[in-house]
């Protein structure tokens, strides 16, 4: 037996040995900037202080909105990140959409799995999101990717699974049909963002995807799903996809909400001449949260990168939320916040696709939607207290 374990653990290191040397091929960083991008604060990736056409096509369709709307409020979705837990969001927008009807909302931003459901609750019709639910209750690891071996992996592979079977789903449920119903709500001054992260230049990238669908000309639909399957593709899991000669990640690796630098550098906030009668519900949807056994984590890779993941998006989504709520506050915003309640055991892995969890989370979220069961402060975290944040959002209200 010992004699067996050690002829492998020699051909393991025989492989890293041969294999150590190859690399991929060196990539020139590319200057190619689509239109349909800009940075957080909406300026140019590549031209800081430059306004990109994104922001310029928001404020002029948020001028529009505020003069028709008569005072009446926008409304603003936030999806995050949090692989199998986008069940959750699913469940939250079909008990939304059962509840009140059409969402009717001015602007709705995904990040990572946020990104998978942000379409069809921009779409907002019952329609949409139960066709997109159905997706999520039903979904396997087998409809998201394939594991490579090992060999490939040690050879230089970009990623530890293979994620075709995510690309054709995504080929599946965003079609022509679907991509021509965001451009007729483009059209009603309503938008659509994404969070992706450059991998080259290492920067968060955010993506209107109602423009592509409007104006993408014939590459649309192409970009689009490009555009999707990069902002849910976390890096060393998922091989990144190329776009414009850059290599883009999921959004999360940087940040698990987009909404707070939106709130605050996008027309959204005080500082803008639009804004003086403007008033914005805010709605977030964290698909994080829920029960998780504190258990003592196997020592190895197996286990440790799952363990890993999950905590990397637990914190951010805690810094996430406390950022946008503490923007919304201070230009006076309403701020409703939904999130995976605690008596939810959620499984160990956000990456497993558990049909079970899913299942369970999805239930959820829908009885939450139903509910209205919306919260309008975060909850307090290992760093901030409850009545830290009470304060500081009265301060900023003030």
């Amino acid at each position: 037996m010992r004699r067996s374990i050690r002829i492998r653990l020699v051909a393991v290191f025989a492989m890293f040995v041969m294999t150590g040397c190859t690399t991929a091929p060196q990539r020139q960083l590319s200057t190619d900037v689509s239109r349909f991008v800009m940075l957080p604060n909406g300026q140019n990736p590549l031209r800081p202080g430059e306004l990109s056409d994104v922001r310029q096509d928001m404020l002029a369709a948020r001028r529009r909105t505020i003069a028709r709307s008569a005072g009446a409020p926008i409304k603003l979705l936030e999806l995050s990140g949090g692989g199998q837990n986008g069940a959750f969001g699913a469940g939250v927008l079909s008990g939304w959409v059962e509840r009140e009807g059409n969402l009717d909302l001015d602007l709705v931003t995904g990040v990572s799995t946020g990104t998978l459901l942000a379409t069809f609750a921009y779409l907002g019709t019952q329609e949409a999101i139960n066709y997109i639910s159905q997706i999520y209750v039903n979904i396997g690891p087998e409809d998201i990717y394939t594991r490579r071996n090992l060999v490939n992996v040690l050879a230089g592979s970009d990623s530890i699974y293979d994620t075709t079977p995510l690309k054709e789903l995504i080929e599946k449920t965003i079609t022509q049909e679907v991509l021509d119903q965001v451009a007729a709500e483009y059209d009603k001054d309503r938008r659509l963002l994404c969070a992706t992260t450059n991998m080259d230049y290492e920067q968060t990238w955010v993506w209107d995807l109602s423009s592509i669908a409007k104006h993408g000309g014939p590459g649309a639909l192409e970009l689009y799903r490009a555009v999707v399957r990069a902002s849910a593709s976390p890096p060393i899991m998922f091989p990144p996809v190329e776009i414009n000669g850059s290599l883009f990640a999921d959004g999360g690796t940087r940040h698990n909400l987009l909404l707070g630098g939106l709130l605050d550098d996008i027309g959204m906030g005080n500082a803008d001449e639009t804004t003086e009668r403007l008033h914005a519900e805010i709605y977030v949807i964290m698909n994080n949260g829920g029960y998780q056994k504190r258990t003592a984590v196997r020592d190895d890779i197996k286990h440790l990168i799952p363990r890993s993941i999950n905590m990397m998006i637990a914190v951010s989504s805690a810094d996430s939320v406390l950022r946008a709520y503490f923007i919304a506050k201070s230009h006076g915003f309403d701020f409703n916040l939904v999130s995976i309640p605690k008596d939810v055991h959620i499984g160990d892995n956000s990456m497993a696709f558990d049909h079970e969890v899913m299942q369970r989370i999805y239930q959820a979220g829908i009885t939450l939607g139903r509910n209205g069961s919306w919260q309008h402060q975060p909850p307090p975290t290992d760093e901030m207290a409850s009545w830290f944040i009470q304060d500081v959002a009265k301060d900023l209200s003030d």
